[in-house]
């Protein structure tokens, strides 16, 4: 064998090792981009978990509220039938007063009238006051339903977005 023949020998089993060296980087940098892969892939699904059952709890308040929103409904036509109710007993209560303040004989009577006129006057007074809490309350319920949905909405596009990058 000639110094030639020699040095292409080193010069071939010195690109041999680094061809060796080459491959084993690459099969590590495989490995590393497929660990990575598995870690994205998995730290995905706990984000869309989270964000279906942010969904679901978003759901069940909405629920929730809608009910609240339907006794609130409810409580506030009563209100109004009762506030009508006494609107007509204090009318026919006006009337009798009116009637009997020309009659000094029955003044016992006008002063019970009286006394029961305020009472209904006061009485209804509190069921308006109660009747502009409930509207309150329903009007609260509506703009919370609504930023309910909005992020209900936010959470969709969120998941959808997640769901296209994945």
């Amino acid at each position: 064998m000639c110094i030639r023949d020699r040095g292409e020998i080193y010069s071939l089993q010195n690109d041999n090792k680094k061809q060796k060296d080459l491959s084993n980087d690459l099969h590590t940098k495989v490995q590393e981009l497929e660990k990575t892969k598995a870690e994205l892939e998995a730290s995905l699904k706990k984000d869309i978990l989270q964000i279906e059952g942010t969904k679901k709890q978003q759901m069940i308040e909405i629920e929730e509220i809608k009910k609240h929103f339907s006794e609130e409904t409810s409580k506030s036509e009563k209100l109004a039938l009762e506030k009508q109710k006494l609107d007509q007993e204090v009318a026919a209560l006006l009337r009798k007063i009116s009637s009997l303040e020309g009659n000094q004989k029955d003044e016992a009577e006008l002063n019970n009238l009286k006394y029961a006129n305020s009472n209904l006057e006061s009485e209804m007074s509190s069921l308006k006051s109660e009747l502009k809490s409930a509207n309150k309350l329903i009007e609260d319920l509506t703009n919370e339903k609504e930023q309910n949905t909005l992020l209900l909405e936010q959470a969709n596009k969120s998941k959808a977005e997640l769901e296209r990058e994945n």
